[in-house]
């Protein structure tokens, strides 16, 4: 069905004339009725489809850490408004896309995998949920709360410090300020030595690093980690007192919770292999470490 006709009448008998274009702007199947001066007429139909150019606004919040920005060949360096990139849509015509680009600041993430010594076991190939023994309560997957702090990397000074849950697979995940740089990685908790990253580690605002003391002694900080089993390595136990050396000292705060009268049970460094109480084979991991000198290695 035509939606529009067009009537040209031609003179003078001129063979394939050139026909005036027709005034149609839509899309549709029109017929095309051609007339001589004698009379005589001819009919055609043809279809036509009308493309339109097309326009749109896109609003962007953008990491500011990763300008320069490109989308469609159209580079932003900042933040910018109203800024117009023009493209070919998929009809083949004129694409208007209006852009608003915002500079936001986005955090940085940390992954860190580490095993703890007297917490290890090396038939399971995993630590024991160590916050249920000590605790009475809590997810079976949670080992212990652990301060992560990041040093400068040549005043070793503490830039930031954050609180992680260790798992029982060794995974621990943190949520920092926009950090851009490079920091050593320090581990700190209850019962153990703290261990450092071997060289600063490299950090970006918006971005993830993924750092694993587990795989290697030269993951620590002058190799100070123990072996637990083949290629797998964790950071020292027997620092009761938290001092950064495993010595008489920490005995006697072992020795002081094994003799309390509260049956040595619950969430003390002395329980130095996670099982919930204070009894002698803690005491073995200490005498462990005391043996052979143990003590925190870092700036």
């Amino acid at each position: 069905l035509a939606i529009d006709d067009v009537s040209i009448t031609l003179f003078g008998g001129v063979q394939n004339p050139t026909i005036t274009p027709a005034a149609v702007n839509m899309s549709g199947t029109y017929t095309v009725t051609v007339s001589t001066k004698a009379g005589c007429t001819a009919q055609a139909q043809t279809t036509l489809t009308v493309s339109a150019p097309s326009s749109s606004t896109l609003d962007s919040a953008v990491c500011s850490n990763n300008f320069p920005f490109t989308w469609n060949g159209h580079e932003f360096t900042g933040a910018a408004s109203g800024v117009v990139v023009h493209f070919t849509n998929a009809a083949g015509c004129d694409s208007a896309v209006t852009m608003n680009v915002t500079s936001v600041v986005c955090n940085s993430f940390l992954n860190v995998k580490a095993f703890v010594q007297g917490y290890y076991d090396s038939v399971a190939h995993t630590m024991l949920s160590v916050w249920n023994n000590q605790h009475g309560s809590g997810s079976m997957s949670d080992v212990d709360s652990v301060t992560i702090q990041l040093h400068h990397s040549s005043t070793y000074a503490v830039e930031h410090t954050v609180m992680a849950m260790l798992h029982t697979d060794g995974t621990m995940s943190v949520t920092l300020p926009p950090i851009t740089g490079s920091y050593y990685i320090g581990i700190k908790a209850k019962g153990v030595i703290e261990t450092w990253s071997s060289d600063p580690v490299v950090f970006t605002a918006g971005g993830t690093t993924t750092y694993d003391f587990s795989d290697s002694a030269t993951k620590a900080l002058g190799g100070n980690m123990t072996l637990v089993e083949s290629g797998v390595w964790a950071v020292y136990s027997g620092d009761v007192n938290g001092d950064g050396n495993i010595d008489v000292s920490d005995y006697a705060d072992w020795e002081t919770d094994y003799l309390s009268d509260d049956n040595f049970y619950g969430y003390r460094a002395s329980d130095l292999n996670g099982d919930g109480n204070v009894d002698p084979t803690d005491y073995a991991t200490w005498e462990l470490n005391y043996g052979n000198l143990v003590s925190a290695y870092i700036y």
